[in-house]
């Protein structure tokens, strides 16, 4: 994680190093302020000189380019800033989108969208105003004491001291704000996961009346947010009063023992007085400082969230442009082939145990069973969004583990029960199997899923947006459009799970019927427990509880 902001800053630092001096610069103008001002109040006590005009004028002068200064080093610094969240966003949705579907099953949605989203922002704009901010608090700070001393060490001490007790604060503070900033960051997440979880229930909801119930569930999750966000910013901004009282007790000590001593000490009126103020002028860096610091141990929480992300294992990003995905697929039908193959979610029971199968190129097979007796888990791993944990998948004569996953989900194409479709047209959904389709080659893609029926019925024909999730077309409609989209990339290998689940008898018998003809040329697994379906294949492979219990040839082959 520490790389990639630093991948982030390093092209930017330039500018961050400009705006660090631009502000830097203010910092130090901004000390002649307070000589100034001592010089304007021995000017004014000394009547009988008066203010010097030019030296109004210089404070006026002075007064305007450190404001110049800090106008330059803001506008440089949201320029920074905005550039240095592009490029974190890019680069952590790019990893959290090819980590394995494992880290996605095992982590709610709404979880991984507060760490692209609120983790990633936070961090960003923490990061760069950081180190944009810091240097000059620094200089400001530094530049004080030192002037401070130069007057008078003895009345500059009482003020210093306060530094080491401000670190001690700093340090002690740190051990509380930690672990409250992930327990913060953590429960944002849950609050964002119950969001889109109840979203996304909304129709079930309804159904049964549930509103009443999620609205007590989300304020609940809230109540907790809010407790944290209040503990966490307590302990981080009494940093800022702390360190502030600390200082103005320091200060009125400075002023008790000037008063006591001011014949003794043989200060003149402009110094004791720039002496003042550049005591006063303490408080503000080391507030700032403060605050800073509590910032930062905040920032810990997303930084170990995005942290743990990103130090997991991505898939290898494709070799191919997507344009080019469709002319990359392999020419013909592939073998399939499991040899002693076990596979588990978890360590509690094997969801394959010692599977044997072997399908011949351009053989249609079935595959039946019930409930959790492994088909889903046959077809997960011929896309290779999972390995076996023993013995080996081959798909196309090949190991899975050995091949590009890219190019071999680009040779393996699945239709399954639950389709997902892109809130956009019917044409975009059935091309985005292969990018840059002709028109020509959706429309005999959808011929073949048999949509193009009820797609040319529609006013808007291809162009028809379907909503979120296909939300505006029957379940029916959505799975011809689903198959659609895979029979467009002429796969080697294609597998339908329950994909025709949605359709009537008829419609059902009608497809496979006509699917002969797609089936031609490639390899074909048909997850499915329908007559209608099973009608199609040359074998039936049963699966019971991980093994296969049978394998035949179809009655009708």
């Amino acid at each position: 994680m520490r790389q990639l902001l630093l991948a982030a800053l390093r092209p930017r630092l330039w500018k961050i190093l400009f705006a660090s001096l631009l502000v830097i610069a203010g910092s130090l103008v901004t000390l002649i302020i307070p000589w100034a001002l001592g010089q304007i109040a021995g000017a004014l006590v000394d009547r009988a000189s008066g203010v010097p005009v030019g030296l109004l004028l210089g404070l006026l002068l002075t007064i305007a380019v450190q404001s110049l200064l800090a106008l330059a080093s803001s506008v440089i610094s949201q320029r920074v800033t905005a550039d240095v969240l592009v490029d974190l966003r890019r680069a952590t949705f790019s990893h959290v989108l090819r980590l394995p579907l494992a880290f996605h099953e095992s982590h709610p949605r709404g979880s991984t969208v507060a760490l692209l989203g609120q983790d990633v922002d936070f961090l960003g704009e923490f990061s760069a105003g950081f180190v944009t901010l810091t240097a000059p608090r620094l200089v400001t700070l530094i530049g004080a004491a030192v002037l401070m001393i130069r007057i008078d060490p003895l009345l500059a001490a009482p003020v210093l001291l306060t530094l080491p007790v401000a670190i001690a604060t700093f340090r002690l503070l740190t051990r509380r704000l930690r672990p409250l900033g992930r327990d913060y960051r953590d429960q944002e997440a849950r609050v964002i996961s119950i969001i889109d979880e109840s979203l996304a229930m909304v129709p079930t909801m309804k159904r049964f009346a549930r509103e009443p119930q999620a609205i007590e569930r989300f304020e609940n999750e809230v109540e907790r947010a809010r407790v944290l966000s209040t503990r966490l910013h307590l302990a981080a901004e009494i940093l800022q009063p702390a360190v502030q009282v600390l200082t103005g007790m320091a200060l009125l000590l400075v002023v008790v023992v000037l008063q006591s001593r001011l014949d003794a000490l043989a200060l003149s009126t402009a110094e004791w007085t720039s002496l003042l103020l550049y005591a006063g002028m303490i408080v503000r860096p080391l507030a700032g400082l403060s605050r800073a610091w509590g910032q930062l141990n905040i920032a810990r929480g997303a930084f170990q969230r995005l942290a743990e992300a990103m130090q997991l294992e991505a898939e290898p990003a494709p070799e191919h442009s997507a344009s080019r995905r469709a002319e990359t697929r392999r020419a013909g039908a592939l073998p399939v082939a499991f040899d002693d193959v076990w596979f588990r979610y978890g360590p509690d029971r094997w969801a394959l145990a010692s599977i044997d199968l072997v399908i011949e190129p351009g053989e249609h097979v079935g595959l039946i069973g019930p409930n959790g007796s492994g088909k889903s888990s046959v077809v997960r791993l011929l896309s290779g969004l999972h390995m076996p944990e023993r013995g080996e998948v081959r798909v196309g004569g090949r190991a899975t583990s050995a091949q590009d996953l890219a190019a071999l989900r680009q040779s393996v194409a699945v239709v399954p029960q639950d389709v997902q479709l892109l809130d956009a047209t019917i044409r975009e959904n059935i091309a985005y199997g292969a990018p840059g389709a002709t028109q020509a080659q959706v429309r005999r893609a959808a011929e073949a899923a048999l949509a193009a029926g009820f797609i040319d019925a529609l006013d808007r024909g291809y162009d028809t947006l379907v909503g979120e999730n296909g939300i505006w077309l029957s379940g029916g409609q959505r799975q011809r459009i689903a198959l659609a989209r895979a029979l467009i990339c002429n796969p080697g290998l294609l597998i339908l799970d329950e994909a025709t689940a949605m359709f009537d008898i008829d419609g059902e018998a009608e497809f496979f019927e006509r699917a002969r003809e797609v089936f031609t040329g490639r390899t074909v697994i048909v997850v499915a427990h329908t007559p209608q379906a099973l009608a199609a294949v040359d074998r039936i492979v049963t699966l019971e509880g991980g093994r296969v219990v049978s394998d035949r040839r179809a009655r009708h082959a």
